[in-house]
């Protein structure tokens, strides 16, 4: 081909995509979004889970007077689940901080992330917002639930018969949690949940191993006060003084209603040992 065949070519080239035109950038255009669909996967293309996403749950007794949380689950939108047991708590009069012994930590993938996070977001709008009025006077048990998403935050609490009308969510909850865990409601009827989460940790019963995580949890998020306490109560239990100290000290200084029980419990623990 001669050097001008060339040149005669790049302008007929030149000519036809000047008369194709508009259509010529809107398919590039769809091209490049296909494309970057095709890089970010599914994943990041859903508005589920929500930045803000997180579910904080507390199920709670009352014994000798003092209310005691046996169970705690946290998830968070990056798909971390905490779930932890207590049976015992640290008092100081009718004040009790539990002492979670047995602590399971695990990441859900995000697909499941997103289905739990998109259907509490829609049991939200259908149970969640009812009005629910515990009975008068003192109760056996309480449930709490907190919920937050998309700069909604939902928070309910209920107890006795009253958690029964939680039964759908809770459920939904228990579905992530390790086998074998998850909280049984009043007249629950006990029929088998269909978890769907594989390859869970099992519940480790150790107080030193619990200590430990929540503490590396409480470096990450100094400023959440369930940690705070958390690992205050578990310093204690297992003679950690100098966190029990330091802790001690930043307690005091957030929670002052109640920071002469923390100095409390804390010689309580060290006489005790």
């Amino acid at each position: 081909m001669s050097r001008c065949g060339v040149v005669a070519g790049r302008s007929e080239a030149r000519a036809a995509c000047c008369r194709c035109g508009l259509p010529l950038l809107l398919l590039l255009l769809l091209l490049q979004l296909v494309l970057l669909g095709c890089r970010q996967g599914p994943q990041e293309l859903s508005k589920w889970p929500p930045k803000d996403f997180r579910v904080r749950m507390r199920y709670t007794v009352l014994k000798s007077g003092a209310e005691q949380v046996r169970q705690a689950v946290d998830i968070f939108a990056d798909g971390l689940v905490v779930y932890r047991e207590a049976d015992v708590s640290l008092r100081a009069g009718t004040f009790a901080l539990p002492v979670f012994e047995r602590l399971c930590a695990y990441r859900l993938h995000w697909r499941s992330v997103r289905s739990l996070s998109r259907e509490l977001g829609q049991k939200d709008a259908r149970d969640l917002r009812q009005p629910i009025n515990p009975p008068a006077g003192s109760v056996s048990h309480r449930l709490e639930l907190e919920l937050r998403y998309f700069d909604n935050r939902v928070e309910v609490v209920a107890a006795e018969r009253a958690i029964g009308l939680m039964r759908d969510v809770v459920r939904t909850i228990n579905s992530f949690l390790p086998p074998g865990r998850g909280l049984r409601l009043p007249q629950d009827d006990e029929a088998p949940l269909d978890r769907r989460v594989q390859d869970v940790p099992g519940l480790r019963q150790s107080a030193s191993g619990a200590l430990g995580y929540l503490e590396k949890r409480l470096r990450e998020t100094p400023d959440d006060p369930d940690t705070l306490r958390e690992v205050f109560a578990l310093a204690c239990i297992t003679g950690s003084w100098s966190s029990a100290e330091a802790n001690l000290a930043k307690l005091a200084d957030r929670d002052r209603e109640h920071a002469e029980a923390y100095r409390t419990i804390l010689a309580d623990c060290r006489a005790r040992h």
